[in-house]
């Protein structure tokens, strides 16, 4: 018999499952939500449902270019869909982390500041209406916000098209968890 934490874990990879195939904005803009439950609420949900079971979790990430010698020349990048390595493009390095390492994998520069994976999720779970629609307070908000409002990919706001491809490499790092959920 599964804990109501493992249902409700497992019903919210479904979800996310479904919503990474979507096209839809607000689908997308709820990927936000799903992955700060999953990965950056007080007590993630991952935490609770792993307490007990004390998986390795381990996330394969595509990595952005060594940028070190070319910071002079790019002040602007986002690794928007090659963050899977499954659609980024092929031979780009990658990565395989823990879910520290995912929540701080580098996805977007702005004006040579570099924002992560958390800042991202924080921005459109928190600013832009995943879970609360609201204004930017802190600078990195505000950075993100300006540049969102004249970047975007496929007809849609930067980050928000970042988050289809941060909630595959979430769902394929979180099978394991899922695996041993639904064979106990």
């Amino acid at each position: 018999m599964k804990s109501e934490v493992d249902y409700l874990f497992l019903r919210t990879l479904d979800d996310l499952a479904e919503k990474v195939k979507s096209s839809d904005p607000y689908d997308l803009l709820a990927i936000s939500a799903i992955l700060r439950k999953l990965l950056l609420d007080g007590d993630p949900l991952v935490h609770q449902v792993n307490k007990i079971r004390r998986i390795k979790l381990f996330f394969f990430i595509g990595l952005p270019p060594d940028f070190s010698s070319q910071i002079p020349k790019i002040s602007n990048w986002s690794i928007q869909d090659g963050f899977d390595p499954e659609t980024g493009r092929p031979g780009r390095p990658t990565a395989t982390v823990t879910m520290d390492g995912l929540l701080s994998a580098k996805i977007l520069m702005l004006n040579r500041k570099i924002f992560t994976v958390r800042d991202i999720i924080k921005f459109e779970a928190n600013i832009k209406g995943g879970i609360h629609a609201g204004q930017p307070k802190e600078q990195s908000e505000y950075e993100i916000d300006y540049a969102a409002k004249y970047i975007s990919m496929f007809g849609e706001r930067f980050s928000l098209h970042q988050m289809r491809s941060m909630g595959r490499v979430v769902l394929q790092g979180l099978s394991p968890l899922k695996e041993a959920i639904l064979s106990s």
